[in-house]
């Protein structure tokens, strides 16, 4: 009976575990005029529009990606928040994007060729990774590691 007892707890604990992580959301952003695209306090994966976006990411460890074209030309703003998120813009967007990571330690990949000039601040955070157009993006001192492509 105790046998009984202790693998129905150890069951009930292991589906609450795993209901909690159900939460997590995974959606795409609607139309941008209808107001920003928000997260929610848990772990999300949010896909932009091909026009101009307002994302916030809020508390969880997030993946974002801005632009759901990879030539929408469309000006995005990505606010991570807190967690260590993770945030792409487009690969080959004619766009100027603002990117701001937020505390925690966030990968943020705004590589996206010579034309869209990018401004990224990660935020707090020690281990800051950040992808970027050598000579074109703005990128802020508090990114700690800088890795710039040609």
């Amino acid at each position: 009976m105790r046998r009984v007892l202790c693998a129905a707890g150890l069951a009930v604990v292991v589906l609450a575990l795993a209901g909690g992580m159900a939460l997590a959301r995974s959606f795409d952003c609607g139309n941008p005029a209808n107001g920003p695209c928000r997260g929610t306090n848990r772990p999300d994966e949010i896909r932009g529009t091909n026009g101009s976006d307002a994302i916030y990411g809020r508390d969880g460890v997030d993946i974002i990606d801005g632009d759901m074209a990879a030539t929408d030309g469309a000006n995005d703003t990505i606010v991570g928040g807190d967690g260590a998120d993770e945030i792409y813009d487009a690969l080959l967007a004619d766009d100027t994007d603002t990117i701001r990571g937020g505390p925690g330690n966030d990968y943020i990949d705004v590589h996206d060729g010579p034309t869209g000039a990018d401004t990224v601040d990660c935020g707090p955070g020690a281990k800051d990774r950040v992808y970027f157009d050598r000579g074109v993006d703005q990128i802020a001192a508090n990114c700690e590691r800088q890795f710039p492509m040609p």
